[in-house]
């Protein structure tokens, strides 16, 4: 194993460790990690965006400018728009920056809403009336019909319904159930991802050294309360 790498596992190792350090208690190290992680984070969606800025809109409109296609001269409106949002700083010019505002939360709802119908609306449905030719088929059908009538008959016609309102809140709970289970093991997975980085050599020399400090700084908080109160 190279130096860089050695070097780069030691550093890695040594990040997840003051991270894990919040177990123990609030503690300047874990505020070191905390602020280390949000400020790359930051910094690397800049620097994508910026590189996203060039290779998207300005190289396009400088080859537009040498070959006259007014398509990639356009690429200039989203560059004006954007830059417009920045106005929301001046108190003289801010309402132009609800231009820009505006039409990008229009476009974005606009989109999320013809995601949303055509996956969440139009797709149950085409789910809910294709032929019952599989036991799938007619287990999907019951879910959504028992569903449906606990939200809408569950108090209104809960004697023509009988328990099929009950039948459909047991589902939405099952459900309900089934999504928190799968975002655990998803965070599981990265926990025993990381867990797996640290008990490979030279990853886990630092564990003993964390423990140590860890208990130090334990023994030490104790005596000082230890005293404090003999002081009293």
């Amino acid at each position: 194993m190279s130096f860089s790498e050695t070097l780069s596992i030691l550093v890695s190792t040594t990040l997840i460790l003051v991270i894990y350090t919040i177990l123990y208690r609030e503690n300047p190290a874990f505020r070191f990690g905390e602020h280390l992680l949000v400020g790359a984070t930051v910094g690397h969606a800049l620097v994508l965006g910026v590189f996203q800025i060039r290779d998207l809109a300005v190289i396009k409109i400088q080859s537009g400018l040498v070959t006259g296609n007014l398509g990639d001269i356009a690429y200039i409106i989203p560059l004006i728009l954007g830059a417009m949002i920045y106005l929301q700083y001046s108190k003289t010019y801010r309402y132009l920056s609800k231009v820009s505002i505006a039409l990008m939360l229009s476009v974005g709802i606009s989109l999320s809403i013809r995601g949303l119908l055509f996956v969440n609306v139009i797709g149950q449905i085409k789910g809910a009336i294709r032929p019952l030719t599989s036991i799938q088929s007619v287990v999907y059908l019951i879910g959504v019909v028992c569903v449906l009538l606990y939200f809408v008959y569950e108090k209104r016609a809960s004697d023509i319904a009988g328990p099929l309102p009950k039948i459909g809140r047991y589902l939405l709970m099952l459900t309900m159930g089934a999504y928190f289970a799968n975002a655990l093991l998803g965070r599981l997975s990265i926990v025993i991802g990381t867990l797996n980085n640290l008990l490979v050599a030279p990853a886990w020399y630092l564990i003993p050294i964390a423990l140590l400090i860890i208990a130090a700084d334990a023994i030490t908080r104790s005596n000082k309360s230890k005293q404090g109160i003999e002081a009293i």
